[in-house]
């Protein structure tokens, strides 16, 4: 456990590859995900969805920011930016 994530994956096609705490920086995109936010670098639409696929999280990124998660409860969340998928679970 790592700042209350357990696990951390990204999709590719549909295929979890294995990531560190994020895809770094990758074709000017980068998502770090952290106990309490999710830092981005890149411009676009970040959404969070739950395990089940509900939209629990919106938020326009332009060029920099940071996504609060603090207020969702425990479980698995889905990450989506730019094409990019992070499995992440709050603990």
């Amino acid at each position: 456990v790592v700042g209350g994530v357990v696990s951390l994956h990204h999709f590719e096609g549909g295929i979890p590859v294995s990531g560190p705490m994020g895809l770094g920086s990758n074709g000017g995109v980068s998502l770090i995900v952290g106990k309490d936010y999710i830092r981005v670098e890149g411009s676009g639409e970040l959404r969070v969805y739950d395990a089940v696929g509900r939209l629990v999280k919106y938020q326009v990124i332009r060029g920099k920011g940071k996504v609060s998660v603090k207020e969702l409860p425990r479980g698995v969340y889905f990450v989506k930016f730019k094409g990019k998928v992070l499995k992440f679970i709050r603990r």
